[in-house]
């Protein structure tokens, strides 16, 4: 089974898993070995999946608990004595007080999410045993109040070295909530198009600087602001400027690898724009070689004694590619990742690249 993107390009729903974890920065956690593709046609069923597993284990491991403040009015004294609502209320006619306190409660934002996602799942067109496992996990968080998730809830939720467990089960749950929407049929709930290329394109950056900041370490691994090397004949000129950010930069003692990442249904283009053309027709997206020559040339203006490369990284299309230039010492290359391929030639040939 695969799943198919806007280049028409199939990639195994496994290798989208593969690299929604290296995203995620849980690459530890990508065993799944216990997951059929045959019963995951698509890329949604397996993340379903894959939630209800990290669900179950979250379960079995204890849900995460936190002190909630809480109001009761009791025969018992608790906590902090609330004595104007007491005396407002009459209680003490009843050998009773209002007690502020806090309560050790499973009620947390992240067990919310979980709880809410599971009932969304219920409305989402996946496969019946999903849904029914789905409903009995649901059921057995009968402690956890029901949720409507808010936009920002995601980013409200801290993960620490006590709930770390949580981030695998917290990210599907995300990309559910983001990427489903309601039908007209308001008992149901579709996937909007996974296919989109934005979304792909933010991933496949996301999964390459990930997978070698923990696949290697010969070079340090990040995001890198480069400085216009330019002088401005007035103040506020520099000001002016767009900023320069690589996707990826890795970086050694004597080298320096400048990655930028594409995913674009066409590493090429033609005036005709169709595929059948002979290769000698077709030339490299200009605005891709021009973003890259300027960064390998105000990087090389700051006068650093390293080796530099800067490398355009594509998915494969209906072609790979694999060429390289040179301007003086200065090298770049243009090359395609092949990801409908075992994930093991995968991690190999990003490993060769560099």
């Amino acid at each position: 089974m695969s799943f198919k993107t806007k280049s028409k390009h199939p990639i195994p729903i496994k290798n989208i898993f593969y690299m929604l974890t290296y995203a995620w920065d849980l690459y530890q956690e990508r065993s799944l070995d216990e997951f059929s593709e045959e019963d995951s046609p698509d890329i949604y069923n397996l993340l379903a999946k894959v939630f209800l597993s990290s669900v179950k284990h979250l379960l079995k491991k204890g849900l995460e608990k936190s002190y909630d403040p809480a109001l009761e009015c009791s025969s018992t004294l608790k906590g902090k004595l609330d004595f104007n609502l007491s005396i407002k209320t009459q209680s003490f006619l009843n050998a009773k007080a209002w007690c502020n306190f806090d309560e050790l409660s499973c009620n947390t934002l992240a067990n919310k999410i979980l709880k809410a996602t599971l009932k969304q799942l219920l409305k989402l067109n996946l496969d019946e045993t999903l849904k029914a496992n789905s409903l009995e996990l649901y059921l057995r968080l009968n402690q956890i109040e029901d949720y409507i998730i808010q936009k920002n809830d995601f980013s409200s939720i801290r993960l620490n070295k006590n709930n770390f467990h949580y981030k695998l089960a917290v990210n599907i749950a995300k990309l559910i909530h983001e990427n489903s929407l309601a039908s007209e049929d308001a008992q149901r709930q579709l996937f909007k198009d996974f296919e989109d290329e934005k979304f792909m394109w933010k991933l496949f950056e996301s999964f390459i600087r990930n997978f070698y900041d923990n696949e290697q370490k010969k070079y340090n691994v990040r995001r890198e602001h480069i400085d216009w090397q330019l002088k401005a004949a007035e103040d506020s000129g520099l000001s002016l400027l767009p900023k320069m950010e690589t996707d990826i930069s890795l970086e050694s003692a004597t080298e320096k690898i400048i990655i930028e990442t594409k995913f674009y249904k066409e590493a090429l283009v033609s005036k005709e724009n169709t595929f059948n053309q002979a290769l000698r027709n077709k030339k490299f997206h200009s605005k891709h070689l021009y973003q890259l020559f300027s960064y390998m040339k105000n990087t090389e203006a700051k006068g650093e004694d390293k080796a530099l490369t800067g490398i355009l990284l594509y998915p494969t299309v209906n072609y790979s590619l694999n060429e390289s230039y040179f301007i003086g010492d200065t090298k770049l290359k243009i090359y395609t990742i092949n990801l409908n391929q075992a994930w093991e030639g995968i991690h190999r040939d990003l490993l060769e690249l560099i």
